[in-house]
């Protein structure tokens, strides 16, 4: 992530702190779906520029949910730790050319899962 970038979390429904949490941590739990997320970015030179937005949370760079998939192996093969290295990439989810307005203006919008990381 460059100097000076942003993440925006998704809040969902996390698990209150009653009773242990080790439960949680050995389930997948699928993300639900969050508000979009708008942002308004003033004083920015006017021109274009390019948006790029990664994902951290469920099965989007999320080597955990797989490994609970696979039946959370104590030793992995060799086949599991390509898969779990195959899952955390960091590959960009979206990529895109956006356009600062002359008066420096940008407005985006999208869509973050809850309990997923947005940057």
């Amino acid at each position: 992530m460059a100097a000076g970038s942003r993440c925006w979390y998704g809040i969902g429904s996390n698990p209150t702190k009653a009773v242990s949490n080790t439960p949680f941590y050995t389930r997948t739990l699928p993300a639900g779906d969050a508000a979009p997320l708008a942002v308004r970015l003033k004083n920015v030179a006017a021109g274009r520029y390019r948006l790029t937005v990664h994902r951290t949370g469920y099965l989007k760079n999320d080597a955990m949910s797989h490994y609970i998939d696979m039946g959370r192996p104590e030793n992995l093969t060799d086949a599991q730790l390509a898969r779990l290295r195959a899952a955390t990439t960091d590959a960009a989810e979206q990529e895109r050319i956006v356009k600062v307005a002359a008066d420096g203006t940008l407005d985006l919008t999208w869509r973050c899962a809850a309990t997923t990381w947005c940057c």
